[in-house]
């Protein structure tokens, strides 16, 4: 890794007699030194200060390259008089238009340089050299200006520290330089450690040059192409870790972001941004260039309609997407918004088997048939999206894939589905139903079971007074209904056999349905099943908190629920303790409000934030304890 100083070199004194030219001398004074260093050339004075390996200095054929020479020439005691007025010579003879110096010319000057530099510091590498630019006063010009400074880049190496002075030479210089540490910075992965600036102007005022360090611009620059990045593409590589010293909180929850966008992770992509727009409001002021990111944050924010249904949200993501020349993770959401949109138009929570029933229920023959709509559904996914969806998903090579128009899908698929008329829930029941006893079809019976299996769980949920939402539908189907649950009461106990029973039969089925209609909500109330529920559901939620797998562990788990001494040192457990509580002393017990308060409250908790339980009350100290109870009990 080699520190790598490019400096323009100026014209300073236009007299054209060698002897006459002069470079003035100035003191400059970097921040925060007392005393400055003297010289001709802002160039000596940073490589006194950088301990710099090596120099590329740029100049027109009229730049001051004899005096360049002189200076470190009798700095390292080699100075060719001869070489001097020659150099001299050459440059008073060049014009704009004819140049009489070349780079060849310049050889000696680079040796001096290099001479020089291990003088100031004996492990410079050295390698300096000294180029000749146009004055850049045409289209022509500029282009040959530019493909010199885009040769620099191979003058520099992967790792190595750039250190840029822009103090002299034409005012296109500096821009040039921008340019190319640009493309440095991307092909050769260097670094921007300073961009300096002698202030020659302000000497009368001051009585000295300040060197000042405009790097900070350099990292205005970043800021904004992070800020484009993530608001365009979701990409927030750059822009957090611009933002890790400036706000960690968001940095984080950025890089987050952007993790959920590039793997269609849309529910955890939901909550991140749901819970990003709040803390945005809190800093909007705060910060060095976090308060101009804010806004655009919020805008981007704004296009994504997390707030409103998952249907909406999804189209919102496609959108984006598509917006954004993000053909593959646009179709994939467009795709499956269509299961998402009919499991709202139905009161459906949108988690997978019902997404999964909606699309049987599409593809089923007779269905699609009798009701225009379902064909139309039908015809959208299959004959236009599918086949999109599944050659970007499976990446397959082996045919090519059909021509795709993502702003005429997004409409036509939004379009549909605004206006679509679907029959009730309880006619395409009783359409199956007479479907399969005609035609005793194993993907019509699967499909009904799914069906009865539904309704088993809205049931519950109405009896139980939960929330149909994917919180509550996980926890009937997979702990409230589960086939080792225990129960007192036999009505529920039948409905959980029905629920898990592989039923072939269209008669069977049909008792079943009836079954379950008929049923009273109150007849399907059990405390101890709630009980044994909850306490399972908790087992879950705080085994994953835990990350714990084994039978021990997880019966300690079990055991701490009821332990109030424990739980009391966080308030996550402590309102789960005192809930749970509420419920096991009742659990052989009729059911009340009571207990269904109770198991609402633990359920809401399992599934707030539970990182920080496990340095309140460690692991260990539950397995301690729990150890400790059992030895006690023998």
């Amino acid at each position: 890794m080699l520190k790598v100083l490019i400096s323009p070199l100026g014209v300073g004194d236009t007299n054209t007699d060698v002897y006459k030219r002069q470079y003035k001398t100035a003191e400059y004074k970097f921040e925060g030194d007392i005393d400055g260093i003297e010289s001709p050339f802002v160039l000596s004075v940073l490589i006194e200060k950088l301990k710099v390996d090596k120099v590329i200095v740029v100049g027109t054929a009229k730049s001051m390259w004899e005096k360049l020479y002189e200076y470190y020439a009798k700095e390292v005691g080699e100075f060719d008089e001869e070489y001097w007025i020659e150099i001299g010579k050459k440059v008073g003879m060049s014009k704009y238009d004819n140049y009489a110096l070349s780079e060849e010319d310049l050889k000696k000057i680079e040796k001096v340089i290099d001479k020089y530099l291990k003088k100031i510091n004996p492990n410079a590498v050295g390698g300096s050299k000294c180029k000749i630019i146009k004055y850049g006063i045409d289209k022509d010009e500029i282009w040959e200006n530019f493909d010199l400074f885009m040769s620099l880049i191979n003058e520099v190496n992967d790792g190595d520290e750039i250190y840029l002075d822009i103090t002299h030479s034409f005012r296109s210089i500096p821009l040039f330089m921008y340019v190319m540490l640009e493309f440095m910075r991307y092909f050769k992965n260097v670094k921007l450690k300073g961009i300096y600036y002698g202030m020659l102007d302000v000497i009368r005022e001051l009585g000295h040059a300040p060197v000042v360090d405009l790097s900070p611009i350099f990292e205005i620059s970043e800021w904004i192409r992070g800020m484009y990045e993530f608001t365009t593409y979701g990409n927030s590589y750059l822009i957090s870790k611009l933002l890790e010293n400036e706000d960690k909180e968001i940095a984080e929850k950025l890089q987050k972001i952007s993790r959920y966008i590039d793997a269609n992770y849309l529910k955890e992509l939901r909550e991140e941004v749901k819970t990003l727009k709040p803390l945005l409001n809190e800093k909007k002021d705060t910060g060095r260039f976090l308060k101009y990111f804010i806004p655009e944050l919020h805008k981007f924010i704004d296009k994504l309609k997390y707030e409103d249904s998952d249907f909406e949200f999804q189209i919102s993501m496609a959108k984006w997407n598509f917006d954004n020349k993000k053909y593959s993770s646009g179709y994939l959401c467009l795709t499956d918004s269509i299961f998402w949109k009919l499991c709202e138009l139905y009161n459906l929570p949108s988690v997978y088997k019902n997404r999964e029933v909606m699309k049987g229920i599409i593809y089923n023959p007779s269905l699609n048939k009798k009701y225009s709509a379902f064909g139309s559904i039908k015809d959208m996914h299959y004959k236009r999206l599918r086949n999109i969806r599944n050659k970007i998903a499976h990446a397959d090579v082996s045919k090519k894939g059909d021509d795709f128009n993502p702003e005429n899908d997004l409409e036509d698929v939004v379009n549909l589905l605004k206006n679509v008329n679907l029959p009730d829930f309880d006619k395409i029941i009783e359409d199956l139903l007479l479907d399969v006893k005609n035609n005793q079809n194993n993907k019509t019976l699967k499909l009904l079971k799914n069906i009865l299996n539904i309704q088993i769980i809205r049931k519950i949920i109405k009896a139980y007074n939960f929330e149909s939402n994917e919180i509550y539908w996980d926890f009937v189907s997979g702990y409230l209904l589960n086939k080792n649950n225990k129960c007192n009461n036999e009505k529920l106990r039948e409905i959980i056999e029905i629920f898990h029973k592989n039923i072939e039969d269209a008669g069977e089925l049909e008792e079943a349905f009836n079954f379950v209609k008929n049923t009273e909500d109150e007849e399907l109330l059990d405390s101890l099943a709630l009980q044994n529920a909850i306490m399972h559901y908790a087992l879950f939620k705080l085994s994953n908190a835990y990350n714990i797998k084994n039978k021990e562990d997880k019966e300690a788990i079990k055991w701490v629920l009821l332990n109030q001494n424990l739980c009391s040192k966080h308030p996550i457990l402590k309102e789960i303790n005192n809930n749970y509580h509420k419920i096991f002393k009742n659990k052989d017990k009729p059911m009340s409000n009571e207990i269904l308060e109770a198991s609402k409250n633990i359920i809401r908790l399992l599934n707030s934030d539970l990182s920080e339980i496990k340095d309140s009350v460690p692991l260990n100290l539950i397995i301690i304890r729990y150890r400790s109870y059992k030895n006690n009990r023998r």
